[in-house]
């Protein structure tokens, strides 16, 4: 095959392989058995549709996707669900675009189970829903971002799994946060929204429905973090050692409709509705129920 239209490579590492920078590899629906690294490929990989192009990263002991090569913001990943791999996706040295993914149903060990990030300087996450991922080891069942600047929007992460931080944990990084909904209704001993280190944390008309948010211990060293917090939804069952207010906060019942376990759109009645803002609505879904 050679990659065009009426002959399509049998696997996308393959069509990855055969790009060059600024090109675009597109990927018909189905389930791909494989694990893929862009290679330092500037390149668009863009799946038909995220609930039926699946790469499935059971066939070995890698992450699903791999950005560890220099990528930039013209790297795209878009399209797809990123599913069954040791870990989902890891971006390391390098600043990729993710978005329209939904991110499930991956195990690792240490360090972010859905999303890990290290010294990343741009790295963009948008339209993305991420749950049911598992750090059994060390800290970030959904993301773990280490040394890192990102921007987050329309992003759900929810029923996530670590250590600690199951939804995300952040070190040293800075991260913007816009129209993000965080659900984890977990038990607290792992601590849902946790951050450690000298970190910038920029969260604004987002909903937060987690059993606890706090600055961890970073053994013994003096942390030095600004967290700023505004139109957001705050149902959160301990602050701990972290207490906030901030401008246009709602408290209460977030009121997500919740009809399945990726169902994370508005109730008629949530607070969240029409709060945000300039009066947009919360979190990264409208109204469904």
């Amino acid at each position: 095959n050679d990659g065009s239209e009426g002959s399509p490579f049998a696997t996308i590492q393959h069509g990855i392989d055969a790009a060059t920078n600024g090109d675009t590899v597109l990927v018909s629906a189905g389930t791909y058995v494989e694990n893929i690294n862009y290679n330092s490929k500037n390149i668009a990989v863009i799946g038909e549709n995220r609930e039926n192009t699946t790469i499935d990263g059971s066939s070995n002991n890698e992450r699903v996707v791999t950005f560890e090569n220099g990528e930039d913001t013209t790297a795209v990943l878009s399209g797809f669900s990123i599913m069954y791999g040791n870990g989902g996706i890891i971006v390391d040295e390098s600043s990729p675009k993710l978005e329209n993914l939904i991110i499930a149903y991956n195990q690792v060990n240490n360090y972010g189970g859905g999303i890990y990030a290290h010294e990343s300087q741009n790295l963009i996450i948008t339209d993305c829903d991420i749950f049911l991922n598992f750090s059994i080891g060390a800290w970030g069942g959904g993301i773990y971002l280490s040394d890192a600047n990102a921007d987050m929007t329309n992003v759900v992460i929810a029923n996530c799994v670590a250590d600690s931080g199951n939804a995300i944990f952040i070190n040293s990084s800075n991260l913007n946060i816009l129209n993000c909904t965080f659900y984890d209704p977990n038990p607290p001993l792992a601590g849902s929204f946790v951050w450690e280190g000298d970190n910038s944390i920029n969260i604004m008309n987002s909903i937060i429905t987690v059993r606890s948010i706090y600055e961890g211990y970073y053994y013994g060293y003096n942390q030095n973090s600004n967290i700023e917090i505004s139109y957001s939804l705050l149902d959160i069952g301990d602050f701990y050692n972290f207490e906030y207010e901030g401008t246009g906060n709602v408290f209460g019942y977030s009121r997500l409709c919740l009809s399945d376990s990726t169902d994370f759109t508005l109730a008629q009645n949530s607070p969240a509705v029409g709060s945000g803002q300039n009066g947009v609505n919360m979190g990264a879904y409208g109204i469904g129920c």
